[in-house]
């Protein structure tokens, strides 16, 4: 089975270069790739493909960084000579950042680190192809947006891979899609994701923060308005029709909105504020929020009729202290980004620096690391980065505030997994283990509960 159903004007029969002296990863890729619809062509050398880039263009590139003769690093500057426009992921056994960097500052799409992993690979491949440019004339578009357009959930972990399984299962239906996770986990990168892999990645994408509107607000700006010259015209809502509609922090909307878009989503039309005529939409709605929504419907803060329109297909993003692994992959592909785009020195970090993070919490979750990540490369002068570069409140954590422990009333300590152990248990023995209404009092979602009870083996069955 395919990992997803990609527009197949995108990818079906997209040649794929792959360029690795080793047979073996050649082969193995190029099979990857043409199980995916995509078809491909492999060289043994830099050489060799460059005599072949010479008569034909592909959609992307596949370019392994250590090679004889001719590295991959040689060939990726020939490549930017010849003002190349075929996205290339450079593959490389060497974790250091300073290849990573390296090949980022001289155009790279992106990177894999070997032993290459099928889904991660053939994600940034899926990536690649989207971005091919082949058959348009070149954009002057800074590098750092370059990276901003590489549409890709990193991570390996099993949290972060069963939200890319969800992503491929809905991608390209018509469903509305409700996304719930706290503040920084990526709730827009998967809408975002979304509407790249559905039939209509071709059409708009708009972005609504119900939260950072003032509630007066709210209907003019999403359905439009005849009324006031300053807001007459078409709302968010038209402007989307044919893509792609994320209401982000949709928790917020006032009311006078809710009963609004209620009725747009069942009469698949608008009617803009002061107006009478209906404007038909074709749009497909994606929501998110990091409150629980079911909680606010019990307390009627929001419409029951226009919750149920709205989580049909329910995805749950997990909170990065839940998925601290991925650090290895997050970290110093952010670095490598920032690196490359302020032409930066930054090169390699220790590996106690890893090691702090991984201790810390990230009440800010992946934005909070990204941002992390800009600041260190742009205040740091050497090449390597330290346990010093690190900011105080992760260079020296106040007690239980780090990741590894929690101190009980008694003073005994105990690991965070501990406690939220025993959090979990005492919840569904209180609710004779109604894993719905345990998630409820926990402040958490179902698919996360579900998700701790497989990992702390907590069999509901003994409640």
């Amino acid at each position: 089975m395919k990992l997803s159903n990609v527009d197949e004007s995108l990818t079906n029969n997209a040649l794929v270069f792959v360029v690795d002296d080793d047979a073996d990863t050649r082969n193995l890729l190029m099979a990857w790739l043409e199980h995916e619809g995509m078809s491909s062509e492999g060289f043994d050398s830099g050489s060799a493909f460059l005599e072949r880039l010479g008569t034909e263009q592909p959609a992307a590139v596949c370019l392994d960084v250590r090679m004889p003769e001719m590295d991959g690093i040689e060939v990726l500057r020939r490549l930017k000579e010849r003002g190349n426009r075929s996205p290339v992921v450079m593959l490389t056994a060497d974790e250091q950042l300073e290849t990573a960097v390296e090949c980022m500052k001289l155009g790279a799409f992106d990177y894999q680190v070997k032993p290459l992993l099928r889904e991660a690979t053939i994600g940034v491949m899926r990536a690649a192809v989207r971005e091919s440019e082949v058959d348009e004339p070149p954009r002057a578009t800074p590098r750092g947006q370059d990276a901003q357009r590489t549409r890709r959930i990193l991570g390996s972990s099993t949290p972060i891979q069963l939200v890319m399984a969800e992503v491929d299962r809905v991608a390209q239906s018509k469903v509305s899609v409700f996304i719930q996770g706290e503040n920084g986990t990526g709730k827009e990168l998967v809408a975002r994701v979304i509407h790249e892999r559905s039939e209509r990645s071709d059409k708009p994408f708009v972005v609504v923060n119900c939260g950072a509107i003032p509630e007066t607000l709210h209907e003019s700006e999403l359905f439009g308005s005849v009324e006031e010259p300053e807001d007459k015209g078409p709302g968010k809502i038209e402007l989307s029709s044919g893509g792609t509609l994320f209401l982000d922090d949709i928790s917020e909307l006032s009311q006078g909105a809710q009963v609004r878009l209620l009725r747009a989503l069942q009469e698949r039309s608008v009617e803009r504020v002061g107006g009478r005529e209906q404007v038909p939409v074709n749009l497909r709605l994606i929501s998110a929020t990091q409150h629980d929504l079911a909680r606010l419907v019990d307390e009627g803060k929001f419409r029951h009729d226009l919750f149920y329109r709205l989580v049909i297909y329910p995805i749950d993003m997990p909170p990065l202290r839940d998925r601290i692994e991925d650090l290895h992959e997050l970290f110093p592909h952010f670095l490598a980004r920032y690196a490359a785009e302020f032409e930066c020195p930054v090169s390699s970090y220790d590996s106690e620096v890893l090691r702090r993070l991984q201790a810390y919490r990230w009440a800010g979750n992946v934005r909070e690391l990204e941002n992390l990540a800009q600041r260190m490369v742009i205040s740091t002068r050497g090449a390597r980065l330290t346990v010093a570069d690190l900011p105080s409140d992760i260079r020296e954590p106040a007690p239980g505030t780090t990741g590894s422990s929690s101190t009980s009333t008694s003073g005994t300590v105990r690991s965070i997994e501990e406690a939220e152990r025993e959090a979990i248990v005492e919840a569904l023995r209180h609710v004779g283990g109604n894993v719905t209404e345990a998630a409820r009092r926990l402040g958490i979602g179902r698919a996360t509960l579900y998700r701790k009870l497989t990992r702390y083996e907590i069999e509901r069955s003994s409640f």
